[in-house]
């Protein structure tokens, strides 16, 4: 027997004579399903496609309300919408030739959102994740992709800065001018006063009242939005428009010629009220008296308290008082653009994407060459395996032939 390695009674040498014998039929098919797999792959499966992801975190306060600064909605959605990927595409002269058009028609670009949670120290805690795909077939080149995919991610980061430099917590002069009472101005600026002192409340909540906002605690900064017209000055304010009944000044004539109508009037009622008293009261009740009594002297206090406001309202005093008024609406627009500037560093400073990784994940991507060659080996050793076991049937009766042979010489 020669040395070639034999395997359940076959050699080496006979397993390559039996391939060779019908090497022409193995070759045929092996080409033809090398062939044929490029085409199935490549027509119908497409392994070929690679994608590329970014995964990232966006924060900035008040996000947990899915609102944006201004109060508008917040929808992930929206960061792969048209007008943000044309934001993204005006942000850098590398992404000219980006088709957002198409990214956004033919969902090209996708957005996915993952929230994961869990307990530590009886808080839980929670993860949220953003991750952008497209395919490569859309850049140039990875770095592009990731260049681009970045630039969408960082464009609702500018949005909410955006809408943060666009708040607005004063008080229209128009508006203020325009309300009917000096008591209308007064609600209107302590309306404005609360409004501001509440966005501090939700600041605080978020924060600290220690953080630090253009070099001073947000506790510093709503201490001088408290100072402003506190209690006492609007309780002073209040007492004065009710003891003096100050009305605007185009108002004036009007206002004095009311409270000299209702003099007139109750000095007509104090003058009968007295014709009574000196008339006869046979008939009439004590407790009736007493009424009449009350109603006289109500007049009279009435009367009075008109006089007071009858002298009180004068051109001076009413440009006195609105004075007085119109410091307080300074002092609060003052603290207003304050808040505004606070509001627009807060968001500047907390609001950012985070980014799982620098570069963009390339997912997806085989390799047609590699697919052929693979597909044609398979087929080369299962057309191998065929031939092999349709000959060696023919190969073993070979063998028993020849080991009958040296038995019937010797016979």
């Amino acid at each position: 027997m020669d040395n070639e390695t034999e395997r359940e009674g076959i050699t080496l040498g006979e397993i390559w004579r039996m391939i060779k014998k019908r090497l022409w039929i193995i070759l045929v098919i092996t080409l033809i399903a090398g062939v044929a797999a490029y085409l199935f792959v490549k027509l119908l499966v497409d392994p070929s496609e690679i994608f590329y992801t970014m995964e990232f975190a966006l924060n900035y306060p008040g996000k947990e309300e899915l609102k944006y600064p201004d109060g508008t909605p917040f929808y992930y959605q929206d960061m792969v919408s048209v007008e943000m990927l044309e934001r993204a595409k005006a942000s850098s002269a590398e992404f000219a030739n980006v088709d957002v058009n198409k990214l956004a028609s033919e969902d090209a670009i996708t957005i996915t959102y993952t929230l994961e949670g869990k307990e530590a120290e009886d808080v839980e805690q929670y993860r949220e994740t953003y991750t952008l795909k497209v395919s490569q077939k859309d850049f140039a080149n990875r770095e592009l992709a990731t260049k681009f995919l970045r630039a969408v991610a960082e464009t609702p980061v500018q949005y909410v800065k955006e809408r943060a430099n666009s708040l607005d917590y004063s008080l229209a002069l128009e508006t203020y001018e325009g309300a009917y009472s000096f008591g209308d101005r007064i609600r209107l600026l302590t309306s404005e006063r609360s409004r501001i002192l509440e966005q501090y409340e939700d600041w605080v909540s978020i924060f600290d009242e220690s953080y630090q906002v253009n070099g001073r605690a947000l506790k510093d900064h709503r201490a001088d939005v408290e100072i402003l017209l506190s209690d006492d000055k609007r309780e002073e304010l209040s007492r004065q428009l009710t003891v003096y009944g100050y009305v605007p000044l185009e108002r004036l004539s009007e206002r004095l010629a009311q409270l000299n109508a209702d003099h007139e009037t109750n000095d007509k009622k104090i003058a009968e009220i007295e014709l009574f008293f000196q008339g006869s009261k046979g008939g009439v009740s004590s407790e009736s008296l007493e009424a009449v009594a009350q109603t006289y002297a109500d007049l009279k206090i009435e009367n009075v308290d008109i006089e007071r406001k009858i002298q009180a309202l004068t051109e001076e005093n009413i440009k006195a008082f609105d004075e007085m008024l119109d410091g307080e609406y300074e002092k609060l627009q003052q603290a207003a653009e304050q808040t505004k500037q606070v509001a627009s560093a807060l968001y500047s400073q907390e609001t950012r994407a985070t980014f799982s990784t620098s570069r963009a994940v390339q997912e997806g991507g085989s390799s047609m060459p590699l697919i052929t060659i693979g597909a044609a080996v398979v087929a080369f050793l299962v057309a191998s395996a065929i031939v092999c076991a349709v000959e060696y049937p023919k190969l073993r009766a070979k063998r028993e032939e020849q080991t009958k042979e040296p038995a019937k010489e010797e016979n």
